[in-house]
């Protein structure tokens, strides 16, 4: 098992490192640790996730994640896998029943992780397009928020959850709450800005997202450059004005 889990956390590590041929390395990693020991969890959970995520390969992604989800029936991360993959396959019923499963396993774990219960939350507030299971993504996130009421990332976690579902109002407040707790999370302007530019604000917007470009000028943030499309693409130039050179000066010249 300990070598087994070696080439699970390689495989990770390269994951994470995008370097050349990254995933061909990582699936023969997995197949490395299936023959060193097939009774491990996590590498089948992990192995479905490339396979999944990365190959779009669903019938043998959920394959190998009911195998992981047999090995451990308690995880959240498995269910919360097989509720995704049925989705995308269209049983909507066994996806939605996972999805429980995955939260009842949230719910009922020996203590609550910040970042477990968030990651699963985000699971279903963002990769669900069902709308019954994001309001259950959301329900968790503002269970969070009663649990670490004093965390700016919670907080901040909690508005996107309600931005993608729409809920624009008490997205701001949420933010609100984590701009309240702290102004240095690039999180939370970003997603101000996002606020601002669905609710009709574009000026607003663009303030909120120099905000968040001058906080991480030398780091890659994906979040940025999406926002900065739909800005410019969701709002006519002519109604932003000025800013908008700034805009691109800015991420042009700083953000690399």
């Amino acid at each position: 098992a300990p070598a087994a889990l070696t080439c699970v956390f390689i495989a990770l590590t390269i994951d994470q490192l995008q370097g050349p041929q990254s995933l061909e390395r990582q699936l023969k990693l997995a197949e490395q640790a299936a023959a060193l020991d097939p009774r491990e969890w996590l590498l089948w959970m992990n192995w479905s996730a490339v396979l999944f995520d990365k190959l779009g390969k669903a019938d043998e992604a959920l394959e190998k994640m009911l195998r992981a989800e047999a090995l451990a029936p308690g995880i959240a991360s498995t269910n919360c896998g097989l509720g995704l993959m049925y989705e995308q396959m269209g049983d909507l019923e066994k996806s939605r029943a996972y999805f429980r499963k995955a939260i009842e396993c949230q719910e009922n774990a020996p203590w609550q992780d910040m970042n477990a219960l968030m990651q699963r939350a985000n699971a279903l507030t963002w990769r669900s397009t069902d709308p019954e299971t994001r309001a259950e993504g959301v329900a968790l996130l503002e269970k969070a928020t009663r649990l670490w009421p004093d965390n700016h990332r919670v907080h901040a976690e909690h508005a996107v959850g309600l931005l993608e579902n729409k809920r624009y109002d008490e997205a701001r407040a949420a933010l609100d709450r984590a701009l309240a707790i702290s102004t240095d999370y690039v999180v939370s302007h970003i997603n101000l800005a996002r606020v601002n530019h669905r609710q009709g604000r574009p000026r607003e917007a663009i303030a909120a997202f120099l905000d968040a470009a001058r906080m991480c000028p030398a780091e890659r943030y994906d979040s940025i450059y999406g926002v900065r499309f739909e800005l410019l693409t969701g709002a006519r130039a002519s109604d932003l004005g000025g800013p908008i050179d700034e805009l691109q000066a800015h991420l042009e010249n700083e953000i690399k």
